[in-house]
């Protein structure tokens, strides 16, 4: 696996605008694979809440030109977007929904 991505469990990875994005299971960081350089680098944290939720109930997708991040906290599902820019992440939490169970399959 390409430098910098390494754990005990496959990172989650999603693909905006032709560049890939991985969030690892560890750090909780998400990075952007650099073409040129054959690395990883690190762009920043997932939300703040859902660091201490089980890795399995996260979900990390692309949809259209944003990143965003669908995860159970408590009793509610919750889904925040990143907005690709060159600023560093601001996640937005854009709907906050009942939860059912294993809504992660993504």
């Amino acid at each position: 696996m390409a430098q910098g991505i390494n754990g005990r469990k496959p990172p989650l990875v999603a693909v905006v605008n032709n560049e890939l994005y991985a969030a690892t299971t560890e750090s909780h960081h998400f990075n952007k694979y650099d073409n040129l350089d054959g690395t990883w680098i690190t762009l920043g944290s997932l939300p703040q809440v859902f660091r201490s939720y089980l890795w399995d109930n996260i979900g990390f997708v692309a949809c259209g030109h944003r990143l965003i991040v669908i995860g159970n906290t408590f009793d509610m599902t919750e889904l925040h977007s990143w907005i690709r820019d060159d600023q560093p992440p601001l996640w937005t939490l854009f709907a906050r929904l009942p939860s059912v169970e294993d809504v992660m399959s993504c």
